[in-house]
């Protein structure tokens, strides 16, 4: 019983890291995403 406690324990801290690093990929994703529309807005103006 202790021993399925803590395996359910350690899978949901694991899921959360998990879903901690997936959000941190998606806000970099969006950033870069800002800058290159960005960049090419400004290009775009410039010709």
């Amino acid at each position: 019983m202790v021993k399925d406690t803590q395996d359910a324990s350690h899978t949901y801290q694991y899921l959360l890291s998990e879903l901690n690093r997936i959000q941190t990929i998606a806000g970099t994703l969006s950033v870069i995403e800002n800058q290159h529309f960005k960049e090419l807005t400004n290009i775009a103006m410039i010709n």
